[in-house]
């Protein structure tokens, strides 16, 4: 029965390792043709339609797609490679049914903001997916009896090694409280511009094509679109997809009162936000996040606070004084008895060689 479980264990282990390798696999093959394809010329594409994307949080997406399709249509829907993302600069300067340069890449079409975020997020991909991996292989090398025996004669490496996984483990902590902190500046920019009510213009929008996906596991949240057509005072016709609370989703029949920024009409913000919307988005996993970094900030900077304030007075508690010279030496005989009764036996040594000595010269 033992050698059953134990069998059972060693293959989901190796089947875990297997799921992560593939995956690994799988986005280095994407990352490189994405790469030599980058390398190429452009080709020019037709825009069908423009469309802006807008989280709960403000960040705000420009959308080209390249096929023909009911404008109405939410482009969360689409397919990938059949849209590519632009520059608000490029966004502007482009209008239905002209061409603009993109990559094509096997089937799938890529502008070069899309080729610049893939740039960025696979290797932290990669990087995830080669955890697992990493670790799975130092587990089994750690099970043959050779390797234990070699790693049993490397003091040094293993204090290297310490020294090497602590500054990752704090670099780590850093670099993510900083990128926490900087996804953290649309939010803020977002919540300042929707309380700018004099650079805003109010309208009521129609309800197109809605999407609601509905997350596997009670901590993930559910993602509601919908798809907003409206005009703008010069008559220009609008088309936004923006992402709701559960709340406005559910009360939605059809229209909806909005706001729209003067300079940017596809930054549009939903005019009536009820306590239910509110209580929302202060549980959403993404506030979840920074509630998190925040508490985190904290125990990194008490833990420097303190470890600073021990080796300047000894203590880790700021109203607590230092030890006098007499009580350190006790506290010092407490903690390290071996260490004391060879240094109180060296001394005696050394007090009865120079007694010795003086014997002799009388």
């Amino acid at each position: 029965m033992k050698l059953m479980k134990k069998i059972a264990k060693e293959s989901i282990l190796l089947f875990v390792c297997y799921v992560f390798v593939s995956l690994f696999i799988e986005d280095l093959t994407e990352f490189l043709e994405v790469r030599q394809g980058s390398k190429g010329e452009q080709t020019e594409a037709i825009v069908f339609g423009k469309t802006g994307v807008k989280d709960l949080f403000g960040d705000l997406d420009y959308i080209a797609t390249l096929q023909m399709m009911d404008q109405w249509r939410n482009p969360i829907k689409l397919d990938p490679g059949t849209f590519v993302q632009l520059t608000k600069e490029q966004f502007e300067a482009v209008e239905v049914y002209e061409t603009i340069p993109v990559y094509k890449i096997g089937q799938s079409f890529y502008s070069d903001l899309d080729v610049k975020g893939s740039f960025s997020e696979f290797p932290i991909f990669l990087l995830v997916w080669s955890v697992y991996p990493l670790g799975y292989l130092l587990y089994v090398l750690l099970k043959i009896p050779a390797f234990n025996r070699w790693l049993d004669r490397q003091d040094k490496l293993f204090s290297i090694f310490s020294i090497l996984a602590t500054s990752i483990f704090l670099g780590g902590i850093t670099i993510g409280l900083l990128y926490s902190y900087w996804t953290a500046i649309p939010v803020i920019k977002n919540v300042a511009e929707r309380f700018a009510l004099g650079e805003q213009v109010e309208t009521v929008a129609k309800v197109g094509d809605t999407y609601y996906e509905r997350r596997s596991t009670r901590y993930e949240n559910r993602i509601y679109y919908l798809m907003l057509s409206f005009e703008t005072k010069d008559g220009e016709r609008i088309f936004v997809s923006k992402e709701v609370t559960g709340s406005v989703y559910d009360k939605q029949d059809g229209t909806l009162p909005i706001r729209y920024m003067r300079d940017n009409p596809y930054n549009v913000f939903i005019s009536k936000t009820d306590a239910l919307s509110v209580l929302q988005l202060a549980f959403n996993s993404r506030m979840m996040i920074y509630y998190v970094t925040i508490v985190l900030t904290w125990l990194v900077g008490l833990t420097f606070i303190m470890m600073r304030r021990k080796r300047r007075t000894g203590s880790y508690y700021k109203n607590e004084r230092p030890l006098k010279p007499k009580y350190q030496k006790q506290q010092s005989e407490k903690q390290h008895p071996k260490l004391n009764a060879k240094s109180k036996s060296h001394k005696q040594n050394s007090a009865n060689k120079r007694n010795a000595k003086r014997h002799k010269k009388r």
